[in-house]
């Protein structure tokens, strides 16, 4: 404790010392006309307060990149005036230039990220720190104040502050004699240079005080009043400085003076209050200081600094707020919400119950890998905007991380009242996002659980609004579900089927199955889908609609597409000439890697012609339109592979895709085939639409999900010049393909 009280000690007289400093050089720095001296005398007083023989004042010339030694103290004859440093981009003054922020190197032996002119290492230097000069308003810096040490040092915190202080003082004393230089017969210049240089001095933050106790009388240095924001003469005793402490900090501030006064703490004094400045604005200061006694133990004198420290509260104030807020919406973030929901689960133990409604974008990944990191940024706070305003006051919103997000409903009194919210959020996430040129369609799926019902703990309630979230996403027509206790055995199987499928492609287990592409007039085969089945040790043969979504979660879509394509191009090259194979292609593989490169390196290793691969893409890759997309599928078709839209219709498809994107085919989804056999409004007449479109256009149309002969009949009579069905044929895998062709003629596939 001693030593810790002596080191305080030593702090205070170290401070109260480089006070004093600052207060001469202001002197004269308001005295002198002459640069010269005041540079110089600058570097004197600043190796006095940091205990140097070293400092020299750099001044920037005219070209911006090169600095002359304009003053300095201790260095030989042929430096001051003579040597430059060049400001390149590995000097340690360059940065300090382009920064503004205080550049230091404790020991110059062992630092590499700087190169040091030769100067330097000829006077011993072992440590320097660069200060920044600044320039006038809208004028680039004076120089650099450079304090140079013949031993390793590290500066601290203390020392950098009283730097940046007395830098800011030669700043504004450099710019008072540049505004006499240009404008001398100007006196209201002057003037105004002047109490720049004034306010500097008191921007420097501190301030040093001395109260008599005896008497009662009060003594500061210059900008003891402006940190109180108060005219000079306007504080002339402890009892009118005290007038300007925020009430709430008044009876602090005098209990630590008691105390002081007392002798307590051996009459260390120190206090963090904040006054009210005249225009009801508030400014934080720190006081610390140390009472003097009589030979009776009677206080005599209490004497300190007072600093500014607003900003460094406000920092903290800020760091606080990060900690406990996402950084890109501003939302709460996982520390928070957590805190929150504890707080729920309290208020539950009396009686209140509340909703916690976990959410989660739909196809947001496509709109990271497609558009980018800043476009997804940028979605990611428009969903924040909309869900602010379909949430009332009383709610929490949070986002955990990535496209998750969280709302906490309270005042729930009926189930009801979380489904208008839940459905609220559902509408508003429904609408388009328009965003740097793109129009973005994600939508939202939400699981709901409730508190106490679900949960009495913060990890079980969070589990049980997950389940119920994972339960909204595998059902395509609901978008929001409350948590069912048989949730948890689902999850878990689904959690298996992700493991497993990490191991299925190296150990072999997926196959490929061939479904024929139909010319219909002439009832003949004119290619075959390739369409992926896994085959499980267990479960048997998993269908795609079961694992593909898990592969695109997982990322293994990636591998499984390349080994797709790869294969069916393996497998084709046995079949006749004019046979093509048809593969489908995700998001991921348009977004990752090289697609054309992949799909040259295919066929190459195949040795299968380009004109007997398609390639099929779905709508959820043009939901997201861009260049990088359309530059992509003109490669595609440059090395003479054909592209086809697949599942023409669901989602948000428009026929404006048609015109737009390179398509050598449209393949009309089931079911508008099936509306059509139904008579179901519509499903003709946007059949005849699409093929009536692509045929102006010269784009082959092909129905998809043909049963039954009078879905086929229908489907030529609008227009699809082929199809594809089980009315043709099954998905049949590879060694089914050859007995395929050879009993096709024999049997009857055709119109009649």
């Amino acid at each position: 404790m001693r030593d810790q009280r002596s080191s305080e000690r030593e702090k205070l007289q170290e401070l109260l010392r480089q006070q004093i400093i600052l207060t001469r050089f202001g002197e004269l720095a308001l005295r002198s006309d002459d640069l010269d001296e005041i540079l110089t005398e600058a570097c004197h007083l600043v190796g006095e307060a940091m205990g140097t023989d070293l400092a020299k004042v750099v001044e920037l010339q005219e070209d911006q990149a090169t600095l002359l030694v304009r003053a300095g103290v201790g260095w030989k004859a042929g430096v001051v005036g003579v040597e430059t440093i060049r400001a390149a981009d590995d000097t340690s003054e360059a940065h300090a230039l382009k920064t503004h922020e205080p550049m230091i190197s404790p020991d110059v032996s062992t630092e590499t990220r700087f190169r040091y002119p030769a100067f330097l290492t000829d006077h011993g230097v072992k440590a320097v720190v660069n200060v920044v000069i600044i320039g006038a308003k809208d004028k680039p810096p004076f120089g650099i104040l450079q304090v140079d040490s013949r031993e390793p040092r590290d500066f601290t915190d203390e020392d950098i502050l009283f730097l940046r202080s007395y830098a800011n003082l030669l700043a504004a004393a450099v710019d008072r004699l540049s505004v006499i230089g240009e404008m001398r017969e100007a006196q209201a210049r002057l003037r105004e240079s002047e109490a720049r240089l004034a306010r500097a001095i008191s921007a420097a933050g501190m301030s040093t005080w001395e109260w008599d106790t005896v008497n009662d009388t009060l003594r500061f240095s210059h900008g003891f009043e402006a940190l109180y924001g108060r005219e000079i003469g306007t504080l002339p005793s402890v009892g009118a400085v005290q007038r300007t402490v925020h009430p709430e900090d008044r009876s602090p501030m005098d209990v630590a003076m008691d105390r002081a006064l007392q002798g307590e703490d051996k009459g260390d004094y120190t206090a963090e209050f904040r006054v009210v400045l005249p225009d009801r604005s508030i400014r934080w200061l720190r006081s610390t200081g140390n009472a003097e006694f009589d030979t009776m133990g009677a206080p005599t004198r209490l004497a300190g600094v007072t600093q500014d420290i607003t900003s460094s509260r406000d920092a903290d104030e800020r760091i606080a707020h990060m900690a406990r807020h996402d950084g890109l919406t501003g939302l709460l973030n996982r520390r928070a919400l957590r805190e929150r929901l504890e707080d729920a689960l309290l208020r539950s133990q009396r009686g209140e119950s509340c909703a916690i409604l976990a959410l989660d974008l739909n196809r947001f990944k496509d709109v990271n890998d497609t558009l980018g990191h800043a476009v997804g940024d940028a979605v990611l706070c428009a969903v924040a905007s909309r869900l602010s305003e379909a949430t009332r006051e009383t709610d929490v919103l949070a986002r955990p991380g990535g496209d998750e997000f969280v709302v906490i409903q309270f005042g729930l009194h009926h189930l009801q009242d979380v489904e208008i919210l839940a459905t609220r959020i559902v509408d508003t996430l429904s609408q388009p996002f328009e965003i740097d040129g793109h129009t973005i369609h994600t939508g939202v799926s939400i699981g709901i659980a409730v508190v106490p019902a679900d949960g009495t703990d913060v990890e079980q309630v969070l589990r049980c609004a997950d389940l119920a979230l994972y339960g909204a996403k595998r059902d395509d027509d609901i978008r929001f579900r409350f948590f069912e206790p048989g949730m948890q055995a689902r999850v878990q199987e689904r959690r298996q089927l992700v493991a497993d499928l990490h191991l299925a492609l190296d150990r072999g287990e997926f196959e490929l199955h061939y479904q024929p592409l139909v010319e219909l007039v002439q009832n003949r085969i004119i290619g075959f889908e390739a369409l992926v089945r896994w085959r499980h040790p267990v479960r048997g043969l998993v269908p795609p609609d079961a694992f593909i979504p898990l592969a695109e979660e997982t990322g293994l879509i990636e591998p499984l597409g390349k080994w797709i394509l790869f294969k069916a191009c393996n497998d084709a090259i046995a079949w006749p000439p004019d046979i093509k194979v048809a593969v489908n292609l995700s998001v991921v593989q348009f977004a990752k890697g090289d697609l054309p490169g992949t799909v040259a390196a295919a066929l190459a290793g195949a040795g299968l012609m380009p004109r007997r691969l398609e390639l099929e893409i779905t709508e959820s890759l043009l939901l997201h339109e861009n260049e990088a997309t359309l530059a992509t599928l003109r490669k595609l078709r440059e090395h003479g592979v054909s592209i086809s839209m697949d599942d023409f219709g669901i989602g948000y498809s428009s026929l404006s895709y048609i015109a737009k994107f390179p398509f050598d085919k449209v393949k009309i989804d089931r079911s508008f085939v099936a509306a059509a056999s139904s008579q179901r409004r519509g499903g003709a007449a946007i059949i005849r639409a699409v093929a009536e479109l692509c045929g102006s256009l010269g784009i082959t149309t092909t129905a998809e999900g043909i049963e039954t002969l009078d879905q086929l009949q229908q489907v030529v009579s609008l227009g699809c010049s082929e199809g594809q069905g089980y009315f043709f044929a099954p998905p049949r895998p590879l060694a089914d393909i050859a007995a395929l062709f050879n009993s096709w003629s024999q049997s009857d596939h055709s119109m009649h």
